[in-house]
């Protein structure tokens, strides 16, 4: 695996790395079959569960936006550990009101803007299409993070 910090520098002296997206899948139908208490419940806690694996893995969660967790990781190498143990720490388990939390992940990399303790840039945009595009218990990425790979 590379290196533990967090940033490289880039040609542009921007900082590279991989910034990874994890939706919930099908939360809004779990909203209507649970509830909001309950199905907010579901989430926040599959929320927290998720940050915990990702802090695990050399990264670093940037923010929950809505049911999706965003996470910065130095590389594509870290980028696929995270994902896949996110997703078998989900695969087949219902919390105490019957949720069963299923993630979408998609992660890009490259350079990218730091305000505030938040990322901003193209890697960033790129990996919140290729999420969307994810089904249910997948783990994509672009052809160039691809290249990135040393597994």
């Amino acid at each position: 695996m590379a290196n533990d910090a967090l940033t490289t520098e880039s040609p542009a002296s921007q900082p590279s790395l991989a910034l990874l997206f994890a939706d919930i899948v099908g939360s809004s139908a779990l909203y209507r079959r649970l509830g909001n208490e309950a199905a907010e419940a579901s989430v926040g806690h599959a929320l927290s569960s998720a940050s915990s694996i990702v802090s695990k893995h050399r990264v670093r969660t940037i923010k929950t936006i809505g049911d999706c967790v965003l996470a910065a990781l130095p590389n594509a190498d870290a980028a696929v550990e995270c994902a896949t143990a996110l997703q078998l720490a989900f695969q087949g388990h219902q919390d105490e009101r019957g949720a069963e939390i299923r993630w979408r992940i998609g992660f890009a990399c490259g350079p990218v803007v730091e305000r505030d303790g938040d990322f901003f840039g193209d890697a960033v945009n790129l990996a919140a299409r290729i999420a969307d595009m994810a089904k249910s218990d997948q783990i994509l990425t672009h052809d160039s993070s691809l290249d990135l790979l040393s597994l």
